[in-house]
């Protein structure tokens, strides 16, 4: 089975452009929502620095987690895809790339909790529609 990670977050950006089409990870484009960080930031707590700051964090830990999936170390994988998750919990394709890396661990009705997250954070989020359907027949679960 190939995985297609999808697109992440880049440091300074804020989404508002149409949803990423899927490609590898390590392209995010400009569009791509920083959730965690826009939220604050549209609040005014939070400073130019501090959110870049942040974003910046955000941007190393996907990246960091997309490679050790693609490497095949599955269990590190997982462990940073919390990491990114913990940094920016509204973020689809954090949600998406877990579900996919617990399918790679064997655990689909985990990896169903995460594509049904990443849909109720964005419902046209294809690789979370397909993410769930490969689950749900590992789950043999034929009526979703």
């Amino acid at each position: 089975m190939a995985i297609k990670l999808i697109p992440g977050p880049r440091p300074g950006t804020e989404g508002g452009g149409p949803p990423p089409k899927a490609s590898t990870a390590s392209a995010r484009p400009d569009a791509a929502p920083v959730p965690a960080v826009q939220d604050s930031a549209t609040r005014g707590e939070v400073s130019d620095k501090a959110r870049d700051a942040v974003a910046r964090r955000l941007a190393r830990a996907f990246d960091q987690a997309v490679r050790l999936l693609h490497g095949g170390k599955n269990k590190e994988a997982l462990i940073a895809w919390r990491k990114v998750l913990k940094l920016a919990p509204k973020l689809p394709e954090a949600h998406v790339n877990m579900g996919f890396t617990l399918l790679s661990l064997g655990r689909p009705e985990d990896a169903r909790v995460f594509f049904n997250s990443a849909i109720m954070l964005r419902a046209d989020q294809a690789n979370a529609h397909y993410g769930l359907a490969l689950a749900l027949n590992q789950l043999h679960d034929t009526k979703g």
